[in-house]
């Protein structure tokens, strides 16, 4: 029983610190970040050894139910991330010409000059030297702390790669992901291009992105960035509660 406490408190310890480098490294301080220090402190408090652990200290009938819900959300937690990571799966598929058949590559927009978002650019470039006859659409808004759209910012980033600019179509009016897959189909539609689509994001973020685009009757691929590795704990964390949400909507 020793030998479980004490690797719990590892474990624990490992995860908190893992959770808490963004903070350190950036300052990206998230719902994610802060849930999953929570989470992990938490049980290095409940794993400590001796007589004056916290579980001693609570009375049995807060104990049960605090125990029951923390075993619950650790649940949740592992079924949502088996979700994400089969949605992510496509990162280590090659996309072959003869199978994606010409869909248009939509890129969703995040945090401007950000090293994910610069990620998500060389993606992209990529895949449009590859797929000459591909269109693509930039898509994010301009948040509260950025001078232009995510939109512009991708625009100016690949048309300088070499990138021919009538390939690419900017929509710039989307602040969260429902937006931009919402508006991207608008511009399909209306520029008809198909409702095949590739969509370029990290592969936290591909199962939660695919299932929106089904819903707007898009049939999606996906191509993933690679997130840093001291980041993706924060940020499949943070996705979790975003795929909570997105479960309560209408399902495909």
């Amino acid at each position: 029983m020793n030998f479980i406490r004490s690797f719990l408190v590892i474990i624990g310890l490992i995860f908190t610190i893992w959770f808490f480098l963004p903070v350190a490294t950036g300052g990206i301080l998230n719902i994610g970040n802060i849930s999953g220090m929570l989470f992990f402190a938490i049980l290095v408090l409940f794993a400590l050894p001796g007589p004056g652990r916290i579980r001693n200290a609570l009375p049995r009938g807060i104990l049960i139910p605090l125990s029951a819900l923390y075993f619950c959300f650790a649940v949740t937690a592992a079924i949502v991330i088996l979700f994400m990571i089969r949605g992510s799966r496509t990162t280590w598929q090659t996309v072959e010409d003869s199978d994606t058949q010409n869909p248009t590559i939509i890129i969703l927009g995040c945090k401007n000059g950000s090293r994910m978002m610069n990620e998500r650019i060389r993606v992209g470039i990529r895949l449009l030297n590859r797929h000459p006859d591909m269109a693509c659409i930039l898509s994010g808004g301009t948040g509260s702390d950025e001078d232009e759209s995510e939109a512009d910012y991708m625009y100016s980033r690949l048309t300088e790669a070499g990138i021919d600019s009538r390939r690419l179509f900017r929509e710039d009016r989307s602040l969260n992901t429902f937006q931009n897959l919402k508006n991207s189909a608008d511009i399909i539609r209306s520029e008809h291009l198909g409702s095949r689509v590739l969509i370029v994001t990290h592969e936290f973020h591909q199962y939660r992105a695919c299932r929106i685009a089904r819903r707007l009757r898009l049939i999606p691929r996906a191509k993933s960035a690679v997130t840093p590795w001291w980041l993706l704990p924060t940020y499949c964390s943070r996705e979790i509660f975003a795929i909570l949400k997105e479960w309560g909507k209408t399902p495909v």
